[in-house]
């Protein structure tokens, strides 16, 4: 299979699509400090994708991730490493890659488990001088049960960004992205 970020159709609607990713993004053209981020989870690949004789062809899901307060991404091989922080969401969990906050259980563990992983979820990222909450919805409700809250000490100004982390294969679509400013 041949790795690819592509806006593609997808039920009907124009998704970002992450097929295979092993490694890429979706960055701000501006930098944030205080902001809200909102974004629909409409595919994740929860099973590898074998071709008739039972071989791999597509392996399924590991993790994406959104950072903040980073660098923007300006050549290949730049990561998340110089963000302020990346909040990871992987198998039943999302945790922060900095500082290991971790919230694993309801509702996160529905994201991925067998049955409920092809439901459309939305996701909410709020980071609010320093305070960073994290909730969820399935796109038929209207209220966010927020999931993971913790606190930095620093928060810099930087782009926010949508990852398909390094070194892992990852398929999923994303549409409906919304970043709102919230510095005053």
């Amino acid at each position: 299979y041949w790795p690819q970020m592509n806006v593609e159709e997808f039920n009907g609607s124009n998704v970002f699509m992450f097929k295979g990713a092993k490694i890429g993004y979706l960055g701000t053209k501006h930098m944030y400090s205080n902001f809200e981020l909102t974004f629909d989870v409409v595919y994740n690949q929860n099973k590898d994708l074998v071709d008739e004789n039972g071989e791999v062809i597509l392996p399924k899901t590991w993790a994406m991730g959104v950072s903040f307060g980073g660098d923007a991404v300006e050549y290949q091989g730049q990561d998340y490493t110089k963000a302020t922080d990346l909040i990871v969401f992987s198998g039943n969990r999302a945790y922060s890659h900095n500082t290991e906050e971790e919230f694993s259980g309801t509702p996160v563990e529905h994201l991925y488990a067998d049955g409920e992983c092809d439901r459309p979820y939305n996701l909410r990222i709020s980071v609010i001088d320093g305070v960073i909450t994290v909730g969820v919805r399935w796109l038929h409700e209207t209220e966010y049960e927020d999931y993971l809250t913790y606190t930095l000490k620093d928060v810099s100004p930087g782009y926010v960004h949508i990852w398909s982390p390094s070194g892992f294969s990852s398929s999923f679509a994303i549409d409906n992205i919304k970043l709102t400013n919230k510095d005053q």
